[in-house]
């Protein structure tokens, strides 16, 4: 035994190896574990191993640690990205070349993940369809945009990453729909009509539209305005 040892129990702080990411040692004589000064390694780390900075002795936050999870080259939407599956590689996926008609909810999950829509998108009397989750990762409609006569649409939010439109954009009669939360990324559009939601009390939502370049129609009942 070497006589020069000073263990932990005359000094703790030979337990301390310097690194933050690895915990806290301790002074444990009777453990097992113990090492020859009599330390164990700490019971818990501060944080996981790939989210913490020995350079910077702390923990990152998420996004910093690993925006893109999956690999795929895309950062997720809370990172910032467009990715709105950061769990699934395939996603997001190719544009959409053409246009597509969503007359029933179920039809809207073969959009789950479409960057594009290169033509025309109509989501129109599908009357079970209460949002648009399954468009999550949609950035831009290259022709028009028309959502229509869905009598439970409750929420436009699955359109949060839609920046433009290149065509024309009719929100129209959607009865149970309260507001356009959901559409603060989208900047262009070429043509707009709002007209015929029942329930419709706040468009706040269009804050960030800054171009639209052909007619522009708005009408909100219960906002008691007319635009021209």
């Amino acid at each position: 035994q070497d006589l020069c040892l000073i263990r932990c129990d005359v000094d703790p702080d030979v337990c301390d190896d310097g690194l933050y990411c690895n915990g806290i040692e301790r002074c444990d004589l009777d453990n097992d574990e113990a090492d020859e000064y009599g330390c164990v390694l700490a019971e818990e780390t501060p944080c996981p191993v790939d989210a913490c900075s020995e350079a910077e002795q702390r923990c990152l936050e998420p996004c910093e640690a690993n925006p893109d999870r999956d690999g795929d080259g895309h950062d997720s939407i809370e990172c910032g990205g467009d990715d709105c599956d950061d769990s699934d590689a395939t996603v997001p996926g190719a544009p959409f070349t053409g246009s597509v008609t969503i007359r029933e909810a179920s039809e809207l999950a073969a959009l789950w993940g479409v960057p594009e829509i290169t033509g025309d998108l109509r989501i129109e009397y599908a009357s079970a369809l209460t949002n648009l989750d399954e468009l999550q990762c949609l950035t831009s409609v290259g022709g028009n945009l028309r959502i229509s006569d869905n009598s439970s649409l409750t929420s436009l939010e699955g359109l949060g990453l839609l920046e433009t439109i290149g065509g024309f954009a009719g929100i129209i009669n959607n009865d149970v729909l309260t507001s356009f939360d959901g559409l603060e990324n989208l900047t262009t559009v070429g043509g707009l009509s709002i007209s015929a939601h029942a329930s419709l009390t706040d468009i706040s939502g269009l804050s960030s539209l800054v171009s639209v370049s052909g007619s522009l129609f708005v009408y909100v009942r219960n906002l008691n305005k007319e635009r021209h």
